[in-house]
C-alpha cells in the first residue's frame, strides 16, 4: 500500500508542480508535497530493516542446505537399520 501511495503522491507532485506559477521561493505545497513523499519511503525503509533483522538466517549457503539433508537421511538409515 504504501508503494501505490508514493506512485500516487509523485503524479499528484508533478500535477500541482506544473500547474503552479514558476517562482525562485519554495511555496508551502512543495513542503507539503515533499514531506508526504518522503513518509511512505520511510515506511518502507523500516519495513524492510525490521524484516531483515528479523529473518536473519533466511539466505543460507547451498552447502549447508545439502549437509542438513545429507545428515537428515543419514539419521533417518540409522533408525531404519536399528528397527531392523
Amino acid at each position: 500500500m504504501n508503494l501505490t501511495s508514493l506512485l500516487v503522491l509523485t503524479t499528484l507532485f508533478i500535477s500541482v508542480f506544473n500547474g503552479l506559477p514558476k517562482t525562485s521561493y519554495v511555496k508551502l505545497v512543495d513542503v507539503w508535497l515533499i514531506f508526504h513523499l518522503i513518509v511512505p519511503f520511510c515506511e518502507v525503509i523500516v519495513h524492510t530493516a525490521a524484516d531483515v533483522l528479523r529473518n536473519p538466517t533466511i539466505d543460507e549457503s547451498e552447502e549447508e542446505k545439502r549437509a542438513k539433508a545429507k545428515e537428515k537421511k543419514e539419521v533417518e538409515a540409522n533408525n531404519l537399520l536399528e528397527v531392523i
